[in-house]
């Protein structure tokens, strides 16, 4: 006996029994996100409104954008591809 404790349990067995009635095989993988990750990026010339203005949409959903006056520079955490991203625009 199997006991579903989750919507993706119960999809993942509903895919199961109509492969198996249907003969054909499915393949369920497990992939992970990359981990969340933060950078100090310096802004030399650019203002952090500009950077923020243009970068805050490519940020995922619990990414951030902080602002470090004191250091002139901008904080990100995010996943690694999007904090690549910023610092490309911002070189």
């Amino acid at each position: 006996m199997v006991i579903l404790k989750n919507s993706l349990g119960c999809l993942i067995w509903l895919l199961v029994i109509l492969s198996l009635r249907a003969g054909t095989p499915i393949v369920i993988t497990g992939d992970e996100p990359p981990p969340m990750t933060y950078r100090l990026i310096p802004l030399r010339s650019l203002s952090f409104s500009t950077v923020e203005k243009v970068c805050r949409p490519w940020l995922s959903k619990k990414g951030l954008l902080v602002y470090e006056k004191r250091r002139s520079s901008v904080l990100v955490y995010d996943r690694p591809k999007v904090i690549q991203r910023i610092r490309e625009f911002i070189a």
